[in-house]
């Protein structure tokens, strides 16, 4: 057995035990998420076990051969679970009944191929290993979980605004190489090594992503537009947006219709601003967006926005209107101040808001 394989493997165990060790410690994330991200550890750990297996039954006695290909079709009828387990972890409302489908569909095929001659590996009476005629399918099925779970990314991604875009995508570069690699060259093992790295790196942004965003709207959390105003560095345009009476609604209906409410109106704020700037939730009844087109006509934006929202609570009475106000910062300025002038502009905006219906 090559000593490179012998050490590459040590490394990887102990490398995902620490990576399992941190995210069991992690008190940030829900139980639900933080389970399905030491699930995902689990089996690359135990993955990776069986392919160490899988080369110290190689060629071994004649007596090992069942052990040998019961550990060779466990680590390849296993693989897509790991992916099956990170997307819950990332991405925890995502139903996955296909998916998981479609794995018992190509775990059961596995399954039965062997006792037909042709399958996705081999292992002759000398006890030797070798790719069979459909390892091509294995192959396929790999890439497709890759694939989907990119989708699944660029998902999460929008949810984070695209901020962490550049990120997801190297990482799913580095994990597409390193499995790209091990297919063509097998002798290299580096296959699992690029994705437990990879899955840390996931874990990692889904920590900057709990951190920045508030997750009952999916908006940026008030602690990033804090952080965003502080490293502007050209000129800028805030727009804030209020609830009209929200404590009245808190107080009249119950906390699901008034949580109905907020989410409706953000996801209107997402939808009507999200291609100008970042959206953000900056209080319970207050958002705000920030966008570096100066050039808009930001009174007609606004008016336009008003009246959607409008026509919405016709339909919907208890949806409250919105007051909404507007300012130029850059560089330098004191927030409170323009905050302050933001203020004044939301009073202008309601002496003439209700003018607007009839425009």
């Amino acid at each position: 057995m090559k000593t490179d394989f012998i050490i590459t493997c040590i490394s990887n165990v102990v490398m995902t035990i620490i990576f399992g060790i941190i995210i069991a410690r992690n008190r940030i994330m829900e139980k639900n998420q933080r389970r399905n991200f030491l699930l995902t550890f689990f089996m690359i750990c135990l993955i990776i076990l069986l392919e160490y297996l899988t080369l110290i039954l190689d060629g071994s006695d004649v007596k090992f051969r069942f052990l040998h290909i019961l550990v060779n079709f466990l680590g390849f009828a296993l693989t897509p679970t790991v992916f099956i387990f990170l997307v819950k972890a990332i991405l925890p409302e995502k139903k996955l009944k296909l998916r998981i489908f479609l794995w018992l569909l190509y775990f059961f095929w596995f399954a039965i191929s062997l006792f037909y001659g042709k399958s996705v590996f081999k292992v002759d009476s000398q006890n030797s290993y070798s790719r069979d005629v459909y390892f091509f399918i294995y192959v396929i099925v790999s890439f497709i979980n890759i694939f989907l779970f990119i989708i699944e990314n660029i998902e999460l991604s929008r949810n984070f605004h695209n901020k962490n875009f550049i990120q997801i995508g190297a990482t799913t570069f580095f994990l597409i190489a390193g499995s790209t690699v091990q297919i063509i060259f097998p002798e290299i093992y580096v296959c699992w090594f690029c994705i437990s790295i990879s899955s840390f790196v996931y874990y990692c942004l889904h920590i900057e992503l709990i951190e920045h965003i508030d997750f009952q709207t999916t908006l940026l959390n008030y602690s990033s537009f804090l952080r965003d105003i502080n490293s502007e560095k050209k000129k800028s345009v805030i727009i804030l947006i209020e609830l009209d009476n929200f404590k009245k609604i808190q107080a009249n209906y119950s906390r699901f219709q008034a949580d109905e409410i907020v989410k409706r109106i953000s996801s209107h704020i997402k939808s009507f601003y999200g291609n100008l700037g970042f959206c953000y939730r900056i209080a319970v009844d207050e958002f705000a967006i920030i966008t570096k087109n100066t050039d808009l006509d930001f009174v007609d934006l606004n008016k336009n926005f008003f009246k959607e929202v409008a026509v919405q609570s016709l339909e919907l009475d208890i949806l409250p209107l919105v007051s909404i106000g507007y300012s130029q910062f850059k560089k330098g300025d004191n927030l409170n101040e323009i905050l302050t002038i933001i203020d004044k502009e939301k009073l202008n905006f309601n002496k003439e808001r209700l003018l607007y219906l009839y425009q």
